[in-house]
């Protein structure tokens, strides 16, 4: 055999028998080195993980975050309450100078001479069917305050004058209240027990003042004597 036959055995070979193996010869996904593995799996893995640790990340931030929101939407809520009973509270007064000093029946007869826009009786907290004082038809449900009737501008100013007729209106923790001078006041729920020992001892007096008129004086210095620090 020549030496360059020796030397080089394929210099001969035919064209087809030196075309180099195709991709598919090695079987799928094969090669001269072996089997050759997709690069795309580690970055979907990567990919995954870090929208996983994302999503926690923004819940523990709404976690965090939420209850503060919460707490300055209801505080916004009870500024709003407060100054909802603080204009009932002038109306009735200005109802009282036209009216020999005694105050409405109800809240239905302020409207619209001296409230003009009745969504004062709604609370933010709890919202009331306040357009009911612009149709006539006015039930319990028309307004988020109770309104203690029969007191009169000469009573005591700490006189309870109306008040947030669901006590747990601002998340359990207290109620506002109107008093006969037209201030308000924030009480605590803790307090409701007392709160309501005030307004029997109130009620008790003022039916003793429309049934001896004459001992007006007298019924309010035993209410006082009793009921001091209420």
């Amino acid at each position: 055999m020549p030496d360059e036959l020796r030397e080089n055995p394929n210099q001969y070979a035919s064209a087809q028998e030196r075309v180099p193996p195709r991709h598919d010869d090695y079987g799928e996904g094969g090669g001269p080195g072996g089997p050759r593995r997709s690069s795309a799996l580690p970055w979907v893995v990567t990919g995954c993980v870090v929208g996983v640790v994302a999503l926690f990340i923004v819940g523990l931030l709404v976690g965090l975050l939420l209850p503060a929101v919460m707490r300055v939407r209801e505080s916004a809520r009870r500024a709003t309450c407060k100054s909802n009973l603080r204009q009932i509270g002038l109306a009735c007064h200005l109802y009282a100078d036209d009216n020999d000093e005694v105050f409405p029946p109800g809240f239905k007869s302020l409207v619209p001479t001296y409230i003009d826009n009745p969504k004062v009786y709604s609370c933010p907290s709890s919202p009331s069917s306040w357009q009911d004082f612009r149709g006539g038809n006015v039930t319990a449900e028309s307004s988020s305050y109770a309104y203690v009737p029969g007191l009169d501008a000469a009573l005591p100013g700490h006189f309870v004058l109306a008040y947030d007729r669901n006590v747990t209106n601002h998340g359990r923790a207290g109620f506002n209240v109107l008093f006969c001078d037209a201030h308000v006041e924030w009480r605590r729920s803790a307090g409701l027990k007392e709160f309501n020992r005030m307004l029997d001892a109130q009620a008790e007096c003022v039916a003793k003042i429309r049934k001896e008129p004459r001992n007006r004086q007298k019924y309010l210095q035993e209410y006082e004597q009793k009921h001091a620090g209420y």
